[in-house]
């Protein structure tokens, strides 16, 4: 406030206070006569502030209730609210203002000319009561029969503060009562929905941002004052937007990726079953490598023989499985099975195998091989979050004897407990950068922290930086930092989805024509192929998963999925091949499972089960 603003207030206080103490007001206020009404009192006063502060507008004749409301003419327009609390002896009611609006669990803040228009639309309602003894029902029943067609018929009610006793409007509808007493001065009450007369018409809840955002959008009149209130509001929103909408499939992530492939180049990788990742580390650093060409693999036995097989997609969907279970098992990788963490091996730093092995999961994901689901949690956040925001765990230690000794300090209950504790781990303590005075037992917290997050990321963030940057090829990092949740189950453990059901739907059964005698074989043999899908399943997921890896070649289905699909064909004798086979053939390449002709399901059994435990590479069992 300037000089010349802060002497008007000042001259204005004193000519108050000289009104107030005037004898001439105290002996009209005593007489018996002459006792001033309210209404005089308030034209005084008028027009002192008129004089003191004019408003460049002729004074209208207005009742005057008190001085607050005086005051207040002159100052500005306002909206006042009454409050008030009617107290039975049965319960509290309460008087609000109820304001309906799109969005749920938002902090809607509405005022001056944008609360005005919404007034005019019906989504504001002023004095609406609400009595505390009111049921879920109740309070429902009442906001629907006050806003009659403002709320959709979907609108639900759940308890959210149980233990208060206070209702609370979810699902399209949000509404928040005063906690506890009928004193407290919260006195509005927010109900989110979507007017048809005003927004487009929508059933999702997905849509609710973007009709409060087309709400404000036609609220072209509010005052300036609010202008960047208005603009954080449309900032967070959007924000809050973009970060519940449903993440997209990985499956459309990748094949938007995978559009960078040229199949037309290919790049050779010579591979043993023996030694996977040496061949892939070859053919990686080959100079001729790069990664957006396709791949072409060739196997060969132990005994080094190369097999009969050209890659049309089966051997490369074998070598990617083959690459991601060896890269598992690696010494570049610690922990449990399926939250695996980095860990230092001075070859494969000399080597750069950290940056191949992230080289190795992008190629695999793209190039339709499988996901690697072996990343840990704390792994994953680093990648995604960066390693400064890594929240490591006790269990992410693999080294027991260390792990013991972290967890006895985070156990101690007193400061002798936490000496103790400590003692042992001096060494450790001072090559960590934690060897440090422990003044209170609180210390302890930090210093857990602070080791775990030595011992599983910092110590290894040279390893780290080389895996991320192996995990750009592609782009392939960028979009696991964009949409992480849909990056989760590839990389980190799930439980696999694989059951019979799934292999069966898989599958696309090829059949003869019908009314032969081919035709009525097949129909023996394909409960045969079902019932051997249960039995399997029965036995653990990892025989489902030899299934598909002798018709395809994978263990799981690739988040790419399969191309062509696969299917399954049937072993009909015919005059080339005489006799047709008592067992079964798979064709990785265009993935298809051919049955034998059994007429009992022992027999068709027995032949599957030794076709599957005897059958290696690419060739005949």
């Amino acid at each position: 406030m300037d000089e010349a603003g802060r002497a008007t207030l000042n001259q204005a206080i004193s000519a108050l206070r000289g009104i107030l103490s005037s004898p001439q007001l105290a002996n009209i206020s005593s007489s018996a006569n002459l006792v001033s009404s309210p209404e005089s009192l308030g034209v005084t006063v008028d027009r002192e502030m008129s004089r003191l502060f004019p408003s460049g507008t002729p004074a209208t004749a207005v009742p005057h209730s008190s001085l607050r409301y005086d005051s207040q003419r002159h100052f500005g327009n306002f909206t006042r609210t009454r409050r008030k609390r009617v107290k039975t002896q049965h319960h509290d009611t309460f008087i609000k203002d109820v304001i309906l609006l799109p969005g749920p669990k938002c902090a809607v803040v509405v005022k001056h000319k944008a609360k005005h228009r919404l007034h005019q639309l019906g989504h504001i309602l002023n004095g609406f009561e609400f009595q505390k003894s009111w049921s879920r029902g109740d309070v429902e029943a009442h906001i629907r029969h006050a806003f009659v067609d403002k709320l959709p018929p979907d609108i639900s009610c759940e308890e959210e503060n149980p233990e208060e006793n206070q209702p609370s409007l979810t699902a399209q509808a949000n509404e928040s009562f005063p906690s506890g007493s009928a004193q407290q001065s919260s006195s509005t009450v927010s109900v989110y929905v979507a007017d048809d007369d005003l927004l487009p018409s929508t059933s999702s809840n997905n849509n609710n941002y973007n009709n409060y955002l087309s709400v404000l959008a036609t609220l072209s009149d509010v005052s300036s004052e609010d202008e960047e209130l208005q603009t954080a509001m449309l900032a967070s929103l959007q924000s809050e937007r973009a970060t519940e909408c449903t993440a997209p499939p990985v499956k459309e992530i990748l094949h938007e990726l995978a559009t960078k492939i040229t199949d037309h180049t290919k790049s050779k990788f010579n591979i043993s079953r023996s030694n996977v990742l040496d061949g892939a580390l070859r053919g990686f650093k080959r100079g001729s490598y790069q990664p957006q060409n396709g791949i072409m693999v060739r196997f060969s036995d132990d005994l080094g023989f190369t097999e009969e097989a050209v890659d049309l997609g089966g051997p490369k969907r074998e070598f990617l499985r083959l690459l991601i279970q060896a890269l598992s098992t690696s010494s570049m990788f610690e922990g449990e099975e399926g939250k695996k963490n980095l860990t230092i091996d001075s070859i494969a730093m000399r080597e750069d195998r950290y940056f191949f092995a992230g080289r190795a999961i992008a190629v695999s994901l793209i190039h339709g091989g499988p996901p690697a689901c072996f990343v840990s949690p704390t792994l994953f956040s680093c990648l995604v979050h960066g390693p400064d925001r890594g929240q490591p765990v006790l269990e992410d230690i693999v080294d027991v004897e260390l792990r013991d000794k972290i967890k006895r300090i985070a156990d101690s209950e007193t400061m002798d407990e936490l000496r103790a504790a400590t003692l042992p781990l001096e060494d450790y303590l001072a090559s960590a950068g934690c060897l440090r005075p422990l003044r209170r037992l609180e210390d302890k917290t930090l210093l857990v922290k602070d080791l775990l997050m030595f011992q599983v990321i910092h110590r290894v963030r040279g390893p780290f930086e080389r895996f991320r940057d192996g995990l750009r090829t592609l782009g392939l990092l960028d979009k696991i930092q964009a949409h992480p949740e849909s990056f989760r189950p590839v990389l980190c453990w799930v439980p696999s989805t694989l059951d019979s059901d799934v292999l069966d739907n898989l599958f696309i059964i090829r059949r003869s024509a019908k009314a032969t005698n081919r035709w009525n074989a097949e129909d023996a043999v394909i409960p045969f192929w079902r019932d051997y899908l249960c039995d399997a399943e029965a036995e653990g997921t990892e025989k489902l998963a030899s299934i598909l890896i002798f018709a395809t070649g994978a263990s799981r289905i690739p988040p790419l999925g399969f191309a062509p699909q696969p299917s399954i064909e049937f072993l009909h004798s015919d005059m080339q091949s005489g006799s047709p086979s008592q067992l079964p053939m798979a064709n990785t390449c265009i993935n298809c499972l051919k049955l034998p002709l059994h007429t009992s399901y022992n027999t068709f059994k027995t032949s599957m089960d030794f076709a599957l435990g005897n059958t290696h590479g690419f060739g005949l069992i």
